[in-house]
């Protein structure tokens, strides 16, 4: 029968139970085998698993090779069952990385390994159950990958490749692993317990196709993992994946600085990045964890792989001397890992209408209920070092929204998103040129931190316009004080900066922070444009801090308008607005709370009323003429 095609049944399928198959490792490994080679003679072949368990030995990673044009598949996702020796570090269903092949799909099966996730995973052999490399078209659908030492599931140096569906779980590396592949897509996938990337779309030096693009993450469940990862990316849509309990990152668009080493990842240029429509709750620093890594951002953009090479600039950047603007476009398909070669930073990302918060409280044993995070009956968290029973403090729950950082990052958007309960909603750290960072409409609701934080040396041209900054809404800031005032200088702050010039802050409202910003609104040489903000608190002082102010400790004359708002939450008007500070007036205003330096026009100047208008003298509710206030 060797050598006789084997009768098909119902469909043209090649029934693997019809031909040897009967759970074993021995002859299921054989009828595999078997099926693969008529496959490879037969294209189009549908190889079909029974239900309950088939058992392969994947002693080498070309024990079963794939040929261009076939399908496997179970009879039902979950009751078809593939058991397999992960344990030697080999792949199971590969293919021949010496030839480029084309529609394999694999689907409606669960891999099942034999990885105990409470062991350690670090310096041992890993494999996976599906290691497609050099095809032309791959389906992946329907599939559950589980208890794997390796990737749940990997394809590499691919097009069209479609990833729908499948559940990855307990997994000690990425969960799905797409590297050097185009025009992907990763929908509907649920993706749990796993100790390194949930997703990873990666382009890597070795890649014999070019620059990577068309890339489409969206609609996918996350709990449990490192989030979303996509270096060196071009035109991509990363939306309306939801992440809960999320290590070290959420979803990261990054590229990597050249080092001259023979293999690296994401060395080219980013461009044209959508990040919509997401939602991420619940980062943790891994450090606590398992020591493995430190801060977790909830968005993180960077451009680390522009550099000028043998040119006079990166590309996109001023020559030095020349003042000539190098054309990136030409230099966008860069990939190589050597210094020498120019290639541009990060361009054209839209960061929009995603939310970035946080859901737990604390389990380190401040509130009795929860004092690891087991207590919260979500399981342990993964890691490569085993399941893990952690004990995380305020601290480590309380991370970055969106971060942008290092290198040189251009025209980047990141407009109606909100973010609760994180220490900084937006970080702008590094050296180099950010330019066209537009952080515009966004809500950001209590904070540990800061609003804004500039923490680099680079050369920015930054908008922060038209936001709402209500940094701790819940008076839970170690330097509040009674009555809605602050006891020290040490709390939040909407804009915050170590060092950087080049930012504008424009018509934003700040309310129940420490400071607006740190920043003198009234320095000319400041590097900082700060006008026409609205604070919203209950002051009586101005200009500098004072531990009497309600709502905002320091209040700001110059760049912000006060906005009079009940700020004791003892009050029973608590939270309401008080005085509106009218920009025009038939006559000099006889009530309310006002903030010096407030100008008032005289909206209907006349021989007997001839003045231009009023200027504020003092902060108070005081309305002596020449007194509080002063006509000119």
């Amino acid at each position: 029968m060797d050598g006789e095609a084997p009768a098909h049944g119902a469909g043209g399928a090649y029934r693997l139970a019809e031909h040897g198959a009967d759970g074993t490792v021995e002859n299921d490994s054989a009828a595999m085998k078997r099926a693969l080679a008529f496959a490879r003679d037969n294209p189009g072949t549908r190889i079909v698993l029974p239900g309950g368990t088939t058992r392969l030995d994947s002693t080498a990673n070309d024990a079963f090779c794939v040929p261009s044009r076939t399908t496997i598949e179970g009879e039902d996702a979950v009751a078809s069952v593939v058991s397999w020796n992960e344990a030697t570090g080999c792949n199971l269903f590969t293919t021949d990385p010496a030839s480029r092949l084309s529609d394999i799909r694999i689907r409606n099966l669960t891999f099942r390994g034999s990885w105990d996730p409470a062991t350690s995973m670090m310096g041992v052999a890993s494999g996976s159950p599906v290691f497609l490399v050099g095809v032309e078209g791959v389906t992946l659908d329907g599939l559950t990958s589980e208890n794997t030492r390796g990737f749940g599931l990997c394809v590499r140096a691919s097009t069209e490749v479609a990833v729908t569906g499948c559940v990855v779980r307990h997994t000690a590396t990425d969960g799905i692993n797409l590297s050097e592949c185009s025009n992907v897509s990763v929908t509907g996938c649920r993706i749990s317990h796993v100790g390194d990337d949930a997703i990873s779309v990666h382009s890597d030096v070795f890649d014999t196709f070019g620059v990577r693009r068309n890339l489409l993450v969206s609609g996918n469940r996350i709990f449990d993992a490192q989030g979303i990862r996509v270096l060196a990316a071009r035109q991509t849509v990363i939306s309306a994946n939801m992440l809960d309990t999320v290590l070290q990152l959420g979803i990261n668009v990054q590229t990597v600085a050249p080092d001259d080493s023979q293999v690296q990842e994401g060395v080219s240029a980013t461009r044209s990045v959508t990040v919509t429509g997401n939602t991420i709750t619940n980062l943790i620093r891994r450090n606590t964890v398992d020591g493995l890594s430190g801060d977790a951002d909830g968005i993180l953009i960077d451009g680390f792989s522009g550099r000028a090479g043998a040119g006079g600039a990166a590309p996109g950047e001023t020559s030095p001397g020349t003042g000539t603007v190098i054309d990136p476009y030409g230099d966008f398909l860069a990939n190589s890992t050597a210094r020498a070669v120019p290639t541009a930073g990060a361009y054209n990302i839209v960061v929009s209408g995603n939310h970035i918060g946080r859901t737990l409280p604390a389990c380190d044993g401040t509130d009795g209920r929860f004092k690891r995070f087991s207590d919260f009956r979500q399981g342990l968290l993964a890691s490569k070092t085993g399941a893990q029973d952690p004990s995380l403090s305020e601290n480590d729950l309380r991370n970055n929204g969106v971060r942008i950082e290092g290198g040189f990052v251009r025209d980047v958007l990141v407009v109606g998103n909100g973010f609760s309960g994180l220490h900084a909603a937006l970080v702008l750290s590094g050296t180099g040129h950010f330019g066209d960072i537009g952080f515009r409409a966004n809500h950001v609701f209590d904070m540990s931190g800061f609003g804004v934080l500039v923490n680099g040396s680079m050369t920015m041209n930054a908008y922060v316009e038209h936001n709402l900054f209500d940094l701790d809404p819940f008076f839970t800031s170690p330097s509040r004080g009674g009555n809605g005032t602050w006891s020290d200088n040490g709390g939040p702050m909407a804009l915050y900066s170590n060092e950087g010039r080049g930012l504008s802050f424009r018509g934003n409202t700040v309310r129940n922070c420490c400071y607006g910003t740190n920043i003198d609104p009234a320095d000319p040489g400041s590097g900082f444009l700060i006008e026409n903000n609205v604070v919203e608190a209950d002051p009586v002082e101005v200009d500098a801090f004072s531990t009497a102010n309600k709502g905002v400790g320091l209040v700001h004359a110059a760049g912000f308008r006060l906005v009079h708002v009940d700020s004791d939450p003892a009050s029973p008007g608590f939270d309401t607005i008080l005085t509106v500070p009218v920009e025009a007036a038939p006559a000099m205003p006889g009530t309310g709370t006002w903030m010096q330096g407030a100008w008032v026009r005289n909206s209907r100047p006349s021989r007997e009323n001839p003045a231009l208008g009023w200027l504020r003298l003092t902060t108070g509710s005081g309305h002596v003429s020449g007194t509080d206030w002063l006509e000119k």
